[in-house]
């Protein structure tokens, strides 16, 4: 398990009717997925949603939001993001390795 976070906005409607919208951060939790074995069933990969902290301190995230499913989609997106951003670093530092071996 690792974690991960990014800023989003979210918008609903408040017990009053009114819409709201404010910029959050979100942290998640992300579990990798692993094959079945023998030994142990198999999972996907899957994230869970750990907080939801608005800019503005004096709003208050409604509770639906920690499972909701678009939200999750953005983690699992900002998890492939991540996963991109470090391969290419990592591919990016062997290139760099190879140079300097010539050198």
């Amino acid at each position: 398990m690792s974690l991960g976070s990014f800023t989003t906005e979210l918008c609903w409607e408040d017990a009053d009717g009114n819409e709201v919208e404010a910029s959050v951060r979100v942290l998640y939790s992300r579990h990798n997925a692993y094959p079945e074995t023998l030994e142990d069933i198999g999972c996907e990969a899957a994230v869970e949603i750990i907080s939801i902290t608005p800019a503005d301190p004096t709003i208050r995230v409604p509770e639906r939001f920690e499972t909701d499913d678009d939200l999750m989609a953005e983690c699992m997106a900002d998890w492939a993001a991540e996963k991109i951003d470090a391969a290419e670093w990592r591919a990016q530092c062997r290139r760099d390795d190879l140079l300097m071996e010539r050198f």
